[in-house]
């Protein structure tokens, strides 16, 4: 029986380019999703949020995926949270969700997630994700540009949502 605050999947690859935390509720997200991944990456997976807060400091991914069903924490608070972080500010956080409202959207945005991916998904299209968000990120990083996450006085602009800080609102800017 593995321990709540331990990692439960670890696979070490020689010379990685990127490390992937995923932080999700069942095991089988993260084996199927290691395959998918070029071998230039390394990933390890966790079921708690309070672990998870523990291995970015230690073991410092390129990004992160956090499910929505992790029991320990609330997905939103994890991503809040690793924002503060002085290591993960610029890190894209991918979030897995079965919820498809604008308001799960919102407090993603809000809590400073860089994407949010409905589910079920297929381990390809989510590698694909990965490495897709892993390209601009390093583009960004490699150009000196804003990262993802663009705030421009006090709006958010993410996947179609503009979110006002000051007012807490949520709108539809357009649909992506």
């Amino acid at each position: 029986m593995q321990q709540k605050d331990q990692p439960f999947f670890l696979k070490a690859k020689n010379k990685q380019e990127a490390r992937i935390l995923v932080v999700v509720k069942e095991i089988s997200i993260a084996q199927n999703l290691e395959p998918e991944l070029p071998k230039n990456m390394e990933c390890i997976a966790t079921n708690s949020g309070f672990a998870a807060l523990d291995l970015i400091e230690m073991w410092k991914p390129s990004l992160v995926v956090i499910d929505d069903r992790i029991s320990d924490m609330l997905y939103d608070a994890l991503c809040s949270q690793m924002r503060f972080s002085r290591y993960m500010a610029d890190v894209p956080i991918i979030i897995l969700s079965q919820r498809r409202g604008l308001f799960d959207k919102y407090r993603c945005v809000e809590a400073g997630a860089s994407d949010y991916i409905n589910t079920p998904i297929s381990s390809t299209a989510l590698a694909n994700r990965i490495m897709r968000t892993l390209n601009i990120s390093m583009q960004h990083a490699t150009t000196s540009q804003a990262p993802q996450r663009i705030v421009r006085n006090a709006f958010v602009h993410f996947n179609g949502i503009k979110s006002d800080r000051a007012n807490n609102a949520a709108n539809t800017a357009q649909e992506v």
